[in-house]
């Protein structure tokens, strides 16, 4: 089999909330739980992306 991906899509006021749900995805939470997937997957890559609201680039344009 090759590589195939998975596109998750999180929208949160706060960064940390989808932050620690991955950490606890993959172990790293420091609470010793994963997600048993991972038993049988492996992540190559990863990427967050940041899409401000109006307010914000409204305020930015106003400057």
């Amino acid at each position: 089999m090759t590589e195939a991906g998975l596109f998750f899509i999180a929208y949160t006021r706060d960064l940390a909330i989808p932050e620690r749900m991955l950490g606890r995805m993959m172990g790293t939470a420091g609470d010793g739980l994963h997600d048993h997937l991972m038993d049988f997957t492996q992540a190559v890559s990863g990427a967050t992306f940041f899409a401000p609201s109006l307010t914000v680039l409204k305020s930015l344009a106003a400057r």
